[in-house]
């Protein structure tokens, strides 16, 4: 072979080097901006769902109701109601045992929500 049948193979091989580099570039440049619109379809639901999250109202631990009324048509009490059997009344956190205040317990122990709720069990 003479010289400049090894110089066409390096022209050629370099035009097909050039024209693969400019081809992935120009699919690089379709693919991206066929996909913005759902990248931005998708921040925008993200966006809104947290905003939503972020408004929802939540009430003060003070409006944990610690009994439930059961009224006639009149509004008369019939009866009251405790869940589960507790008589819960809503106390301060000074008066809540210092074991039920504890959160991060290694103890094995069911721990119970009522302290932390900071509600008072009474039979």
């Amino acid at each position: 072979m003479n010289s400049r049948g090894k110089s066409n193979r390096k022209i050629t091989a370099t035009r097909a080097l050039a024209g693969l580099a400019a081809f992935s570039v120009l699919a690089g440049i379709l693919v991206s901006a066929a996909l913005l619109p759902v990248a931005d379809v998708v921040g925008i639901a993200a966006r809104d769902a947290a905003q939503t999250f972020n408004n929802l109202s939540v009430p003060d631990l003070a409006q944990i109701p610690s009994r439930s009324a059961i009224v006639d048509s009149s509004g008369n009490v019939i009866a009251y109601y405790y869940p589960n059997h507790i008589y819960r009344s809503p106390v301060t956190y000074n008066r809540i045992s210092p074991a039920s205040r504890t959160h991060g317990s290694t103890s094995t122990a069911p721990s119970t929500s009522v302290g932390r709720c900071a509600l008072s069990a009474r039979t």
